[in-house]
């Protein structure tokens, strides 16, 4: 039987949340980089491949809102096999960023393990960096 992941009460979630500030948020200026990183439920390759598409299709969903996102590898190998995935969300807040995360298929099918975590960024540096 396919276990369902609920994220929002996973613990390990929950304490990854940490609201952002209202100061950061006006420091920032309209939108904020969040940095997303999401470890795999052990033994969750078969899964993670069966709903791959869906996944993608998911997040492709949202123009312009993963900057730039993929697997995170369990070695330096090109062709490692995944063991979660990264992100760099471009979002107004982080009730947002929590919004789309519970709703991506990994989530949903439990791909991903209660090891999410979720970061705000500042820009300081990089060729896409806005103005």
């Amino acid at each position: 039987m396919k276990r369902r992941h609920n994220i929002n009460r996973s613990p390990a979630f929950q304490a990854a949340l940490r609201p952002v500030s209202k100061a950061a948020e006006k420091e920032y200026g309209g939108n904020m980089f969040f940095i997303v990183l999401a470890v795999d439920r052990p033994g969750a390759l078969e899964l993670r491949l069966a709903h791959r598409q869906k996944h993608i299709d998911y997040w492709n969903s949202f123009p312009g809102t993963v900057r730039i996102g993929g697997a995170l590898l369990a070695d330096d190998s090109i062709d490692a096999p995944a063991k979660g995935s990264g992100f760099i969300i471009e979002a107004e807040n982080s009730e947002l960023v929590r919004g789309l995360l519970a709703r991506d298929p990994f989530v949903l099918e439990g791909v991903f393990g209660d090891d999410i975590r979720i970061d705000v960024m500042r820009l300081g540096i990089g060729d896409w960096k806005p103005g």
